[in-house]
């Protein structure tokens, strides 16, 4: 498998840009602060482990002023068995005002429906055979930058502590 070096062009400029030294950075990645300091001027290209380090470290510096996952995240989230059926999920969508679920089998969540992918399924048919990939998941300190991110390419995301879902989060909550 082959990793490729994430860009490091501007590190130092993020790092000043946040007001912290290069010590404080350097203590937070697990590196010296002689390894940075020649890393900023592109003196030494580190491996891929310690730049990935860095880079997640200044992106979380930079994000910790915003929102997270947890603070707009619905706790109520209803799920469904990939062994019921559509009208059913109807039936509590229109009872609940929900419209995207997480769907399991057993313990494993196996994937997702919407109201939208069953208008014109009979009712008769099972969850698990309609159901799409799963929503994505994150932790509940997630930015809500990434938040909206995710939500481009899918209609829910759902928060996870642990392996537990603790939450689901749709546009409507962060718009």
């Amino acid at each position: 498998m082959i990793f490729m070096l994430p860009d490091l062009n501007g590190l130092r400029a993020r790092r000043k840009a946040l007001g912290i030294s290069q010590q404080q950075l350097a203590s937070e990645v697990g590196i010296s602060q002689s390894l940075l300091a020649k890393v900023e001027m592109g003196s030494v290209v580190p491996n891929y482990n310690i730049a990935k380090r860095l880079l997640d470290k200044l992106e979380t510096l930079e994000h910790s002023h915003e929102r997270t996952a947890g603070s707009v995240m619905h706790s109520k989230v209803v799920a469904l068995k990939a062994s019921g059926t559509i009208r059913h999920m109807t039936s509590i969508a229109k009872r609940e005002g929900i419209s995207q679920f997480p769907v399991y089998d057993g313990k494993a969540i196996v994937g997702s429906i919407t109201t939208k992918d069953v208008m014109d399924i009979d009712g008769r048919i099972k969850v698990g055979s309609v159901a799409k990939a799963p929503f994505p998941t994150i932790s509940e300190d997630v930015p809500i930058s990434t938040v909206k991110e995710l939500l481009r390419s899918s209609s829910a995301v759902l928060v996870v502590r642990g392996s537990k879902v603790v939450g689901i989060i749709t546009p409507e909550d962060i718009i």
